[in-house]
């Protein structure tokens, strides 16, 4: 006789985003199949932020300025990503609908080996490819790399090395 399985999907909501969750229900347990993001009724931030983690402490006192500052909230990847299933399509969606994309750039930008995989440089560049306006943040004021260089030779940048040069 074939095992029964039932399937069952429920809204799951949290504090930034609502999604649908499909389970099977096998007889003896319960396991996620798949999850889905729905931002039906969240509001999409116009500004997105890329990083290296490493400077978490100084991007999310930049943001919490920048948020106070504008009046706008700031996406940022900690927000509205529930599961690894979600992150590339979380992260892309969320590139797509803003109007600003913030390169918060540092020395650790200069470190990276494999342009290809680097998760910033992934954004930065499909950010160029959705036409965004992109605006780098230097972080430490550190050079520009080689790679930066000539991939960005006219772009500007924001110096947020000393928060005292910074006018809100």
């Amino acid at each position: 006789m074939p095992t029964k399985i039932s399937i069952l999907s429920l809204p799951v909501y949290t504090k930034h985003s609502q999604f649908l969750a499909i389970f099977a229900i096998e007889p003896d347990g319960c396991i996620i199949v798949s999850d889905t993001q729905r931002n039906m009724e969240k509001k999409n931030e116009r500004i997105f932020i890329s990083y290296k983690r490493v400077d978490k402490d100084r991007v999310d006192a930049l943001r919490k300025d920048i948020e106070q500052a504008t009046g706008e909230p700031c996406w940022i990847d900690r927000d509205g990503i529930e599961s690894d299933a979600q992150f590339v399509s979380v992260i892309m969606s969320a590139i797509k609908n803003c109007e600003i994309f913030l390169f918060m750039r540092s020395k650790e930008h200069n470190n990276i080996t494999n342009h290809s995989t680097d998760w910033t440089i992934r954004e930065v560049n499909y950010a160029l490819a959705k036409r965004k306006r992109i605006v780098f943040i230097s972080l430490d004021n550190a050079p520009l790399s080689d790679w930066f260089e000539f991939m960005f030779p006219n772009q500007q940048e924001i110096d947020a090395s000393d928060a005292t040069k910074l006018e809100h």
